[in-house]
């Protein structure tokens, strides 16, 4: 019965509650500019999409984009190895965790960079393969 009442009295327990909720209602209820902001984005990169889809020069830049920040991301992680094997990096890595991921920020970034790029080449190669070209109608059967 102690443990109960000590349970019941202890203000972490409570504390712990009451941010259980807090998050709980941030997240199930998430304000409505948020969700706007990720609609117009989301209608913005369709635009684009369909703007582009129509010419086959650009869904092959946009491919060819894709492919570089690709080859991009591998070679900054083969740098970093690099670094990490024979450069200064590796004595840093010894001493401090932290600074080593730190200063390898940059391959994150270019791996977003890389991954959203491939997602939207992903969405427009779908978009222009529902392209359906057909004859024009010339009004008169041959």
């Amino acid at each position: 019965m102690e443990d109960l009442t000590s349970i019941i009295f202890d203000i972490k327990v409570w504390v712990t509650i009451a941010l259980g909720i807090i998050v709980n209602k941030l997240v199930t209820h998430t304000p409505y500019f948020v969700r706007g902001y990720l609609k117009g984005r989301r209608l913005e990169r369709l635009r684009k999409i369909r703007k582009v889809r129509l010419n086959p020069a650009e869904v092959t830049y946009e491919i060819s984009r894709a492919n570089t920040y690709f080859i991009f991301f591998l070679l900054t992680c083969l740098m970093y190895i690099l670094l990490l094997i024979i450069g200064p990096l590796g004595g840093i890595a010894k001493q401090s965790q932290l600074v080593v991921i730190t200063l390898t920020t940059p391959i994150y970034v270019i791996e977003v960079v890389w991954l959203l790029q491939d997602k939207y080449v992903q969405q427009l190669v779908k978009a222009s393969r529902c392209i359906h070209v057909t004859r024009p109608y010339s009004g008169h059967s041959r």
